[in-house]
């Protein structure tokens, strides 16, 4: 009976393989590195989306710059902009130009003393290193001998050259720890040297000068460390006088006005400005990219005004400056992070763009500016303006945009 409850035997279907159900891949994304130049043109030879364009949200998924044509100083080859320059101090009745030939003999000593914005500088460490090469200059031009003249308008120090002395005893910048820059002259220096800073922006930036004439000399009593703020401008006698009253000249002060004296070497005076150039010097505030895309519904608020907004992305140029404090001396030193910046990656939040209506998107265009603080000497007011984002032949730009559909 055994076979009877046997189960009855029935073939097998074949088994059959299906695809398993997949969503349609509607994400569509875009990179372009460019090399030397703020700007890249696109064309493809399909539609980038597979829909109208108003289906779509995009956003910049990733953003890396490797910049080093972005000044934080504006500059001008031609030496249009200075910063400061180092002018020899007569005892003159009027406003006089003191770097021509008879108060500076060669046109490289005027070279050297003067800080004139010719190329980019990239990091607050580079201005003062330019700084300092001036305070080099100007201790090797009083040690060569080189004051020694016949100009009957400058103090002039008779003594013969000092070679024991270090060029940087003469003249010194640096930062104090609030970032404030520091000017330290001995009373040689004071005694025959000015510091004129020309520019008005220059004036506030570094010395939170507020009117014209404020601060366009910094000059300072060799004996009362008194400021005088213009010190060109003054009626004989001199504006400089010793402990005694008399006229600070190489003929009333031989002993004191002389490169041997270890007293005129070793004390100094300083003179603190009153802005810190973390804040102040750097012009650069953003990197923004434009792009040729239908965008809406993100309008652009400038200053008040609101504009059509061809803005894809913005990004605030944060600074990456590292202070190394030290308290005893009263210094900071700067370390920086130089080379390429990942403004926009994987860590950071992306904001994404509503695109308008738009069939066969075909083209992109996309550009990069650099927003920067502007000054207008005629107001007296700051500002800002978007200006093509400066490149080299070693600069370059990475982007990649994420087109992002709706249904998502």
């Amino acid at each position: 009976m055994a076979h009877e409850i046997l189960p009855q035997h029935r073939p097998h279907e074949q088994l059959r393989t299906e695809a398993p159900m997949q969503r349609p891949h509607t994400d569509k994304y875009v990179s372009a590195y460019v090399s030397s130049d703020n700007h890249a043109d696109m064309s493809f030879s399909n539609p980038i989306l597979q829909d109208s364009a108003d289906h779509y949200r995009v956003a910049i998924d990733d953003l890396t710059v490797n910049l080093s044509n972005l000044s934080m100083l504006e500059y001008d080859a031609g030496g249009a902009n200075v910063l400061f320059r180092i002018k020899r101090l007569g005892h003159i009745a009027s406003n006089e130009d003191m770097t021509d030939v008879a108060h500076m003999p060669t046109e490289g000593n005027r070279k050297a003393f003067e800080f004139a914005i010719t190329r980019p500088y990239n990091s607050l460490s580079e201005i003062m290193e330019r700084m300092c090469e001036i305070g080099r200059a100007v201790g090797t031009f009083i040690k060569s001998g080189a004051m020694n003249n016949a100009v009957v308008n400058l103090w002039n120090v008779t003594a013969a050259a000092n070679a024991a002395s270090d060029v940087n005893t003469y003249l010194r910048f640096d930062l104090t720890n609030g970032g404030l820059l520091r000017i330290m002259g001995n009373k040689l220096f004071w005694s025959n040297f000015v510091i004129e800073v020309p520019n008005v922006k220059y004036r506030y930036l570094l010395f939170r000068a507020f009117s014209d004439a404020e601060f366009t000399y910094i000059s300072v009593h060799p004996e009362t460390n008194a400021q005088h703020i213009v010190p060109y401008i003054n009626s004989i006698p001199q504006p400089f006088v010793d402990a005694d009253g008399n006229p600070w000249t190489a003929a009333n002060n031989a002993a004191d006005n002389a490169y041997e004296d270890p007293v005129m070497l070793a004390t100094r005076r300083i003179f603190t400005g009153g802005m810190c150039l973390c804040n102040s010097l750097d012009r650069r505030v953003a990197l923004e990219v434009g792009c040729s895309l239908p965008l809406k519904n993100s309008p652009m608020v400038d200053h008040g005004q609101e504009a059509p907004d061809f803005v894809l992305g913005r990004f605030n140029l944060t600074s990456q400056n590292h202070g190394i404090s030290d308290p005893n001396a009263g210094t900071m030193a700067m370390n920086l992070a130089l080379g390429s910046r990942q403004l926009q990656g994987p860590r950071d939040r992306i904001c994404y763009h509503h695109l308008g209506p738009q069939q066969k998107i075909q083209a992109l265009r996309l550009r990069l500016w650099a927003r920067v603080r502007t000054y207008d000497p005629t107001t007296k007011k700051w500002g800002m303006q978007t200006i093509m984002c400066p490149m080299k032949d070693s600069d370059f730009w990475h982007i990649k945009l994420h087109f992002l559909h709706k249904s998502k």
